[in-house]
């Protein structure tokens, strides 16, 4: 069959195909020793290995390429904030005993450094640890004139010991309390060399031995994520990976040959490690867009076929899925969630259009994120109305290119 003279979607061959991407992710789901995805894990590089080679079956050329991600720049972080905040706190009681006012001043050094580690900046000296992209082309049969890159991420979210909503509490409680911690020692250090003469330091001073309670916040977050360990990652993002392979087993299965358009599959590692991959991936093809005019739709998260929406900022993207929607007569909400977000501003920086298919509203669902992604929370019916905004895409872009 030859879509590029139909232009349409063969409506059995693409179920069948939405049948392979669930039950295939369900049969790697089911496998124990898969459930290490994390970042640069061995269960996501099983699963690298397992996608590249169907890929080999379905697209002309397949490449794995490899970088490096910073796995645990979030545990260090925090292992630094708790450090830097006990010396900014023993700094704070040993001021008023030593009689140096000028270990205030090193206090709020050490306060302002913790801060510095609470918004990542030294995540960077971290260990490093080797992941990898894969990335497979679908040529077409003449120039290429447009490219269409459908892209997944491999890894899943890490294991966390409590919920997203209370690490994020805690978050804003750790920052509140640098602040604080970085306030108290510059006021008592003008307060000690009369700058400033509000109360008696000796006595104030007390209240230094107070705020090394607040050195508990930064440790407990620090032990919150496991980094040798993810959460099952069904939705998050086994499911896209297998979407995204199953478009282009579609196209192999159906021989359909597009005239113009390269259709490539990029499944890329790290994404809850900084987005590494998806950043390593425009590092390695800086030129891409500018050599032919080239759009990225990732695929994130697909559960519920209710909720399906397309998030993007380029409005011409936008445009060529909505209408690939409609045709395939289905309903798109309008719903903007903030998850998708990352990837899509790396992207964007890098100058590809770029769109994102979700099932996500604007509220996480609980299992979101965490050990109840489990398969059955997706299905084949969840994943059709993407596969067929996916492929009508294509199409159409071919078919504007005549």
């Amino acid at each position: 069959m030859d879509n590029m003279e139909t232009n349409t979607v063969h409506a059995g061959k693409e179920r069948e195909c939405c049948n392979y991407a669930f039950r295939s992710a369900q049969k790697f789901a089911a496998d124990p020793k898969n459930n290490k995805r994390q970042p640069c894990g061995e269960g996501t590089a099983l699963l690298a290995d397992t996608l590249k080679a169907d890929l080999g079956e379905f697209c002309d050329s397949v490449l794995v390429e490899s970088f490096e991600a910073r796995q645990k720049a979030y545990i260090l972080s925090n292992l630094l904030v708790f450090i830097f905040m006990l010396i900014s706190v023993a700094g704070i009681i040993a001021a008023p005993f030593l009689e140096y006012s000028i270990l205030y001043i090193a206090s709020a050094i050490f306060s302002v450094l913790a801060l510095l580690a609470h918004f990542g900046v030294f995540g960077g000296t971290s260990k490093k640890a080797t992941g990898s992209n894969v990335y497979a082309t679908i040529k077409p049969t003449e120039e290429t004139t447009k490219r269409i890159i459908l892209e997944a991420n491999l890894d899943a979210p890490f294991n966390r010991k409590i919920s997203r909503k209370t690490e994020s509490l805690l978050k804003v409680l750790n920052l509140i309390l640098i602040i604080l911690q970085t306030a108290f020692a510059i006021v008592m250090f003008l307060n000690e060399n009369g700058t400033l003469e509000l109360f008696e330091t000796s006595i104030v001073a007390y209240i230094g031995f107070i705020t090394a309670l607040f050195a508990i916040v930064p440790i407990v977050l620090s032990r919150t994520v496991n980094a040798s360990a993810s959460t099952p990652g069904c939705v998050d993002n086994l499911v896209g990976a297998y979407l995204v392979c199953g478009a282009a087993r579609y196209m192999s299965v159906t021989e359909t040959k597009l005239q113009n358009t390269e259709v490539d599959i990029l499944l890329t590692g790290s994404k809850n490690a900084n987005l590494a991959g998806v950043k390593a991936f425009c590092h390695a093809h800086a030129n891409l867009a500018n050599d032919i005019d080239t759009s990225v739709i990732s695929v994130d998260s697909i559960f519920d076929q209710n909720t399906i929406s397309v998030v993007s900022s380029n409005r011409k993207l936008g445009k060529a899925l909505n209408e690939a929607a409609s045709k395939s007569e289905i309903t798109l909400l309008n719903n903007k969630p903030s998850f998708v977000k990352g990837t899509a501003k790396v992207f964007k920086k890098n100058k590809f259009s770029h769109a994102t298919i979700t099932s996500l509203t604007n509220d996480a669902p609980e299992f979101y994120r965490n050990m109840d992604d489990t398969i059955d929370k997706t299905s084949p019916k969840a994943i059709e109305p993407v596969m067929k905004i996916i492929l009508e895409t294509i199409i159409a872009t071919d078919s504007i290119n005549k």
